[in-house]
């Protein structure tokens, strides 16, 4: 995968992670006493969104990057992890996209029990977009510390 298609993936999940924030926002707001599930969803959404700017921003200065901390990170565990952020992203919004068919009306009771019936998918999801996370995070701090300080 060259640079052009990972700078495409990740602002397919960029924009993915916008409407998925969205939906949640809309939910959230819509109702008292939203689950805090939902809140937590939102956070790993927008966290995650952060992190993948920050990719999207390396993709652009990657020339500036010098070759010798280029080669501490394989492309396969970038793309793989891409990879696995996409799936996860497109579960996350399957399970929350049904709570905002009507966004003009506040979510019923039974968008309530739905919501708590996909909870803990929900919540399963939300560790993985975390760990998916935490793996793009490492990767950045790889590419953008090694070099500096003794090392330079």
């Amino acid at each position: 995968m060259d640079p052009l298609s990972i700078s495409a993936s990740v602002a397919g999940l960029l924009a993915l992670s916008g409407s998925i924030y969205s939906i949640l926002a809309r939910f959230t707001s819509s109702i008292n006493d939203a689950p805090r599930s939902a809140h937590s969803a939102m956070v790993a959404v927008e966290g995650m969104r952060i992190a993948l700017s920050s990719v999207e921003e390396l993709i652009r200065t990657i020339n500036a990057v010098p070759q010798r901390r280029k080669v501490l990170i394989q492309l396969d565990h970038l793309i793989i992890t891409l990879t696995q952020s996409m799936i996860t992203f497109s579960e996350l919004e399957a399970q929350v996209s049904p709570f905002i068919a009507d966004s003009a009306a506040e979510p019923s009771t039974w968008d309530r029990l739905k919501f708590a019936w996909q909870e803990e998918r929900i919540l399963i999801s939300i560790q993985r977009l975390e760990s998916h996370k935490s793996s793009i995070m490492l990767m950045l701090s790889i590419l953008q510390w090694y070099g500096k300080g003794l090392f330079q």
